[in-house]
């Protein structure tokens, strides 16, 4: 499975912070094995990098400054080249076919 292209899709609809980002996926994937924050937030920074999304804005908070992360462009040509290449079926429930 691919986080950091998951983190695009659960982007697409609007900008999010982190922890919401987390908190989705764990809603839709994490019944047997929950994100951790760590890599939640390394995918984030290698999408920041990647110029796939950008920080929408920053809010304080009670303890780090809490960004809030947004698709952009390049983001979203890369989330529909992944949703349009076929994948071979497996038998894994955490598999990338699953997942897209």
């Amino acid at each position: 499975m691919s986080i950091p292209r998951t983190l695009l899709r659960l982007l697409q609809p609007g900008p999010s912070h982190g922890y919401d980002l987390k908190r989705a996926y764990d809603a839709r994937f994490g019944q047997h094995r929950q994100l951790p924050f760590a890599q939640v937030y390394f995918a984030l920074a290698r999408l920041l990098k990647n110029g796939l999304v950008e920080v929408a804005g920053i809010e304080p908070g009670d303890g780090p400054e809490r960004k809030r992360y947004e698709i952009t462009t390049e983001g979203v040509t890369e989330l529909s080249s992944w949703l349009g290449t076929a994948e071979k079926p497996t038998s894994y429930l955490q598999s990338t076919l699953y997942t897209k």
